[in-house]
């Protein structure tokens, strides 16, 4: 059952969109969990911590988000990419 009523994929650029904010978060979440992770040294050995801000998180997100929806455009122009992920009422 959707949260949100009215924005299934029945078009393609619905389809797009959405499969775009499901890339986008996945690899926003994704790098931002690497972060966490990476440890970062300069030349003297010494550990610098990395800040992670929101702004860092709401401009990642929103560049991947529009690469990706960039990327599904060329693919649906260039190979019909996308009629797949429409659903069938």
């Amino acid at each position: 059952m959707a949260i949100i009523h009215g924005f299934e994929s029945t078009t393609i650029w619905k389809a797009f969109v959405l499969n775009a904010l499901a890339t986008s978060i996945a690899i926003v979440f994704a790098l931002y969990i690497k972060m966490k992770f990476d440890t970062y040294v300069d030349i003297h050995g010494n550990q610098i911590q990395e800040i992670t801000n929101p702004t860092s998180i709401f401009m990642t997100f929103t560049v991947t988000f529009v690469a990706t929806f960039i990327a599904y455009t060329i693919l649906h122009i260039l190979f019909g990419y996308g009629g797949g992920q429409l659903t069938q009422n």
